[in-house]
């Protein structure tokens, strides 16, 4: 579709880069599926994702997916036992984008089941301008927690680029705490509630400080998320 090809070449691509990205990279519209909640419209998609060998999936929109009501919680159960459970059995990543509701505290619009089987979800929002900024709602991983924030700010100059902007405001009271667990050779992976027992503080701010000490190891090893050059650096060797 031509909108696919105007943002691949505002990321810089060109048709010298065509080979390298049909390999890497695949388009499908909805109208060559079933539903993803019905069983053929899982077969299919899961059928695709094998042929290409594909090691994630972006869905856009949700709402446009699916046969069943977006209100009823039946809807989001077929699509996770005919998509997502398949395909997190199989290791593929998959990327749900959907519509926010009426009411942006309560999260995306349709029955609240639609975020049941999700691992973490991230609420985008442009407070100004060229800027852009993400709210963790949900999380199961470590990695991440409710609240977690990650701010960008969109270049234009040269390709279009999303610049990680670091959103990290540490207290004092949790640098106090930083100290402490590391005074006591607590690591960084123990158990927040570990922690907190070994020495004697409020497992809410122990949460965040060992939070924050996983945030600092895991930073020099991963380039700045949301940039251009990140994915570069981080996409396999095409040559």
């Amino acid at each position: 579709p031509d909108e696919v090809q105007d943002r691949m070449e505002a990321f810089g691509y060109g048709s010298g880069d065509a080979v390298q990205l049909q390999q890497h990279f695949h388009y499908a519209q909805m109208q060559d599926f079933d539903p993803f909640d019905t069983p053929a419209g899982g077969a299919q998609l899961h059928k695709l994702v094998a042929y290409f060998r594909a090691d994630l999936v972006v869905l856009d929109t949700m709402t446009t997916l699916l046969e069943g009501p977006e209100q009823y919680s039946d809807t989001y159960r077929a699509f996770d036992r005919y998509v997502s459970i398949p395909l997190k059995k199989d290791h593929v990543a998959v990327v749900r984008i959907d519509h926010q509701g009426k009411a942006p505290d309560k999260g995306a619009r349709g029955s609240s089941a639609k975020g049941g089987f999700i691992d973490i979800s991230w609420h985008l929002t442009e407070p100004k301008p060229s800027q852009i900024l993400l709210t963790c709602d949900k999380s199961r991983l470590s990695t991440f927690h409710k609240g977690d924030k990650a701010g960008f700010y969109r270049t234009t100059d040269g390709p279009l680029t999303n610049v990680y902007k670091d959103q990290t405001v540490i207290t004092q009271g949790v640098k106090d705490v930083i100290v402490l667990l590391e005074q006591a050779g607590i690591l960084p992976d123990e158990p927040i509630s570990k922690a907190a027992k070994a020495i004697g503080k409020r497992r809410d701010v122990v949460g965040k400080a060992q939070n924050e000490r996983r945030r600092q190891l895991r930073q020099p090893d991963v380039p700045p998320l949301g940039s251009l050059q990140a994915a570069l650096d981080m996409r396999p060797n095409l040559d």
